[in-house]
């Protein structure tokens, strides 16, 4: 029986496939040398051609540097502090020359610690400006205390060794002493504030409070304006003021009436004529009298009055001085 012709046996398939890959793999490889074969070699023209000389380089230009100016940084802060100076002067401080009057070291170092604190300066500023006002003595005094101190002294600073040096202990206890028998006597209200107020500023471990400073102040009035005043002991320093101001008004008035009615009743009194209180008239509530000269001169030695029992007193007539008849012998 004759063989049956049919499919080829799968290994002969295989392999003829695999051979036909080869050959792809084996053409590829020849196509991709040819072409990289083909770019390489230059063309006939490309190889006649001379070859084109660089460019040539471009000229390098030094860059400019512009000169090194030496920065110094301004005296700014001199500056500011010589205008602060002026401003200082302008307003009212003067220079310290180290009086040793400490009042007068006390009006100064006060007007100047208001001024600088009107002008709103700082702490640190405050000394650098309060130190160019000190001169001769004050100027000495002052650059032996920073040359004993390595850091910058602050306004604290220097306020409590301007105080060591100006205001000692046996005048700080004289001042408060001053003070605590400050009496009005015979100034005005405002007079007596004004001192008072000068005094306080050594008492300041005493007055601590508004309420303290007011009692004080009442304590030295006189009796006819305190004893018109109603304080409760609460009130403020500024109001227990202008009570004592009222007070010393409604007193004044008084004495003007008092005075004015004493004239009515005595025409012949001036102005100028002081009113002698007494026992036999009464001028609101007080008694007075008013001595009255007579316009009668007095006698001389020489007009004297004979005595009434002398006998060269006796006349012809009998009578005696008196008036009186004697009987004839």
């Amino acid at each position: 029986m004759p063989p049956r012709h049919g499919r080829p046996p799968l290994t002969r398939s295989v392999e003829r496939g695999k051979g036909r890959s080869q050959r792809r793999q084996l053409d590829a490889v020849g196509e991709e040398s040819a072409a990289s074969t083909i770019r390489a070699a230059p063309t006939a023209e490309q190889a006649d051609s001379p070859p084109h000389p660089p460019p040539p380089p471009l000229p390098t230009v030094p860059p400019i540097v512009p000169p090194v100016t030496p920065l110094v940084p301004p005296p700014v802060q001199d500056v500011s502090i010589s205008k602060k100076l002026k401003e200082a002067r302008q307003l009212g401080c003067v220079s310290f020359t180290g009086e040793l009057d400490a009042t007068v070291a006390k009006d100064w170092i006060n007007q100047v610690s208001e001024t600088l604190s009107d002008m709103r300066l700082d702490d640190d500023m405050k000394p650098m400006v309060a130190t160019r006002l000190l001169e001769k003595r004050a100027r000495t005094w002052w650059n032996s205390v920073k040359s004993r101190s390595i850091t910058p002294q602050t306004w604290s600073d220097f306020l409590r060794e301007f105080d060591g040096q100006y205001f000692t202990y046996f005048y700080q206890k004289e001042k408060k002493r001053e003070f605590l028998s400050l009496k009005q006597g015979n100034l005005t209200i405002e007079e007596y504030e004004t001192r008072f107020n000068e005094l306080m500023l050594y008492v300041l471990d005493l007055v601590k409070s508004e309420q303290d400073q007011a009692s004080y102040f009442k304590e030295g009035l006189r009796n006819e304006i305190r004893e018109r005043m109603t304080v409760t002991g609460r009130e403020p320093h500024k109001e227990v003021v202008q009570m004592a101001l009222r007070a010393e008004k409604l007193a004044t008035e008084n004495r003007r009436i008092r005075t004015e009615f004493a004239k009515r009743r005595n025409p012949g009194m001036s102005s100028s004529q002081p009113v002698k209180r007494g026992k036999d008239s009464a001028i609101s509530g007080s008694t007075t009298s008013v001595s009255v000269t007579s316009p009668r001169p007095p006698f001389s030695p020489s007009q004297q009055r004979p005595s009434r029992f002398s006998r060269s007193a006796m006349t012809g007539s009998g009578k005696s001085f008196g008036g009186s008849d004697r009987c004839k012998n």
